[in-house]
């Protein structure tokens, strides 16, 4: 409380030092009074001295000793200064301002000058007389001839004392009795002891202020350090009260997952008893549907044996029982072998056939001449074990899902219908070309691209059905099927005929409908034979081939790009033509 009024906050005096302090941890004490000129606190060079020494323990100033000296600024600027004090000034004007001893003439004189004495001619020499007379042999006046000089001399001590307010006590005896240069010397004499006891007060303004102010840093410190447990205690105590919280919270998540985790445990454990169960269900239920599945086959087997022996004749039809497979008792044992041997006609079409069996059934089958596996799921024939037919007369293996024809089927040599339409096909073997006694061949509604130039090798085929398929082009030899009679080529992609497709003179019904085709070649000018001739939705344009045709009974262009037909063109005994859908402009006479 000593203080009240007087300083201010510690974190003032600490944001006024700390810039000081950033790059060096002590200050000199040149920079020591540099800082306090740039804070605005100009003071005479000794005042600045004893501050220093006062507030400094070595020879350097640290930060916080630089704080105490600016709260000791603080303190003293309040305290009334002395008008008659002459320490500072004298010191100022001093020569040697490290022992602050004695001034010289010219600096006597400055000096008297700045505490007030008027300057002129006179008076200077009175200056140096009083000078001479109170300085020392060798022109040198120190600071006590100095306060003689100024009170006794130079100034009216009396008059000073009035203007500073002091009072002047008078002797108990004899004071007007007094003699004049007594009285004048108890003025000085009074004037110069309150400048000393002002000299005395200035050197003595900052002791014992560093340590007061030390001990209120430190108090001001603890209080802070006070105040800051005080918050760290409270801040545990809140991180406590928060750890306690987030502990319950988990270990109540703990105790929830706990439960979850035997809860979902239960519930695995039961459905894996469900599962148990079930898979025992299903174990049971799968050996009563095996028994009941080998019941039904021995059933089968006794029925399917009890058909070979009724059937006999050498016929034997399966066709809708829904076979899977071919009952083993057809050709395992001697007994099965002697029977398949003598087979004529093999009937096993409408089936669920996905594939026959590999080895031992056609090889028995040698006197076999109809075979019928229409209707199943066959997606290929035993490679080597066609050939094994040899007496094989009609092959019917349409709806199923064949990809190919094994190259076997060369050993057909007396093949004469063969039915491969409604499957996957995409080609046909270069060895169809030796089924020479072929007469119908039908190949409808596969994907087949093209066709191997061997299929004009089969000079006794009669009729051909490649329709709904993938042509784009027919081989050239084609021409060379003199025999034939009936050509479906309809829904290809045929953009054309082969030039010597004229050649086929024996064809009496020609089908091209759905295709591509712009021109009929020259050549058909020869197939004087042809009674049908359908040529529905192509591009044709021209077609004039037809005009020497004078048996065709049937004509059919309906969907062409036609604007006139041949004008000798002899349809006198055609009993139908369908010419709409064309852009005909001109008809011939015959038709008018």
């Amino acid at each position: 409380n000593e203080f009240a009024g007087l300083l201010k906050p510690m974190d003032h005096y600490r944001r006024l030092a700390t810039p000081y302090f950033v790059h060096q941890p002590n200050l000199s004490y040149a920079e020591f009074t540099s800082a306090l000129n740039s804070l605005g606190f100009t003071m005479l060079r000794s005042r600045t001295e004893r501050l220093f020494q006062a507030a400094v323990t070595s020879n350097s100033c640290s930060q916080t000793e630089f704080e105490v000296a600016l709260m000791m600024l603080d303190i003293t600027s309040y305290s009334a200064a002395s008008s008659i004090l002459k320490v500072d000034i004298f010191e100022q004007h001093s020569s040697d301002s490290s022992s602050r001893s004695y001034l010289l003439l010219t600096e006597f004189v400055s000096l008297v000058r700045e505490l007030g004495v008027e300057a002129d001619k006179k008076r200077d020499n009175e200056l140096r007389k009083t000078f001479k007379k109170f300085s020392t042999s060798d022109g040198r006046i120190s600071y006590e001839n100095f306060l003689n000089a100024w009170c006794r001399v130079i100034i009216n001590a009396k008059e000073e004392l009035k203007s500073n307010g002091c009072e002047i006590r008078r002797p108990a005896v004899l004071s007007v009795m007094m003699v004049a240069p007594l009285k004048w010397r108890r003025y000085s004499d009074c004037l110069k002891n309150k400048i000393k006891e002002a000299d005395e007060s200035a050197r003595c303004e900052f002791v014992g202020l560093k340590e007061k102010l030390l001990h209120r840093r430190k108090l001001h410190r603890e209080e802070l350090d006070k105040k800051n447990r005080s918050e760290k205690l409270q801040k545990a105590r809140q991180s406590r009260s928060f750890t306690l919280a987030a502990s319950k919270e988990k270990r109540d998540s703990q105790l929830y997952e706990r439960q979850l985790e035997e809860l979902a445990a239960r519930k695995e454990l039961q459905e894996r008893e469900f599962r148990k169960r079930q898979m025992r269900q299903k174990n049971e239920e799968d050996l009563q549907i095996k028994a009941d599945i080998i019941r039904q086959s021995k059933r089968r087997d006794n029925e399917i044996r009890d058909q070979v022996a009724n059937q006999g004749g050498g016929r034997l039809v399966f066709c809708g029982n829904n076979l899977k497979e071919i009952p083993r008792e057809l050709y395992r044992g001697s007994e099965a072998r002697r029977y398949l041997s003598d087979l004529v006609i093999l009937d096993l079409s409408q089936n669920l056939l996905s594939e026959l069996p590999p080895m031992g059934f056609f090889f028995h089958l040698r006197s076999l001449r109809k075979l019928s596996l229409a209707g199943n799921r066959l997606r290929c024939f035993p490679p080597e074990e066609l050939s094994d037919l040899v007496n094989l007369e009609i092959l019917q293996a349409s709806g199923n899902r064949l990809q190919t024809v094994p190259k076997s089927i060369d050993g057909l040599d007396k093949l004469v219908v063969l039915d491969l339409s409604l499957n996957n096909l995409i080609s046909v073997p270069n060895e169809i070309g030796s089924l020479v006694s072929l007469r119908l061949l039908n190949l409808q509604r596969n994907n087949i691209h093209y066709l191997p130039s061997t299929m004009g090798a089969l000079s006794s085929v009669e009729a051909i059905d490649l329709s709904r398929n993938a042509l784009r082009v027919l081989p050239d030899k084609i021409a060379n099927m003199i025999s034939i009679r009936n050509l479906d080529l309809s829904q290809n992609c045929l953009l054309e005929l082969p030039e010597d497709f004229g050649y086929l003179c024996q064809l009496q019904i020609l089908n091209i409908s759905n295709n591509n085709i712009q021109v009929l070649p020259q050549s058909m000018v020869q197939m004087e034979s042809m009674t049908s001739f359908s040529a529905l939705y192509n591009q044709l344009r021209d077609v004039s081939p037809i005009g020497s045709w004078t048996n065709l009974l049937e004509l059919s262009v309906k969907g062409n790009c036609l604007r006139r037909l041949p004008q000798k063109v002899k349809l006198h005994n055609c009993q139908s033509i369908d010419l709409s859908d064309n852009p005909i402009e001109e008809l011939p006479p015959e038709l008018d």
